[in-house]
């Protein structure tokens, strides 16, 4: 656990980078696991922690989810976790992505 509450300032840390200052505000909308940050009015820049994936596509960047670390004063290296123990094995299939094909369309002029 954390101990953190409500009001209290936390870090927040990704193979990217690390954000100070972030506050804590406790919400039963999260489910446990996942933590929510506004990025259109934060001025620490939490996107820098983000993946620098995007979608092929659109090309719009993958902002939405990425692994990170929290750090508190009481917990100042972040959560540790234990490994689950494994009792068993799944047949794993292997499979090949090969991204989205889209053919590029011929730009026609009308003049």
């Amino acid at each position: 656990m954390l101990k953190v509450k409500s009001g209290d300032r936390i870090s927040i840390s990704s193979a990217k980078g690390r954000v100070e200052d972030v506050v804590v505000r406790l919400s039963q909308s999260q489910r446990p696991g996942n933590i929510f940050i506004p990025f259109h009015f934060n001025t620490q820049l939490v996107n820098a922690l983000t993946s620098e994936s995007f979608c092929p596509k659109s090309g719009e960047p993958n902002f939405k989810q990425t692994a990170i670390q929290l750090h508190s004063s009481e917990v100042p290296d972040g959560l540790v976790f234990s490994e689950p123990e494994v009792s068993g094995e799944i047949e794993h299939i292997k499979t090949a992505y090969d991204g989205i094909k889209f053919k590029e369309k011929e730009l026609v002029s009308n003049l």
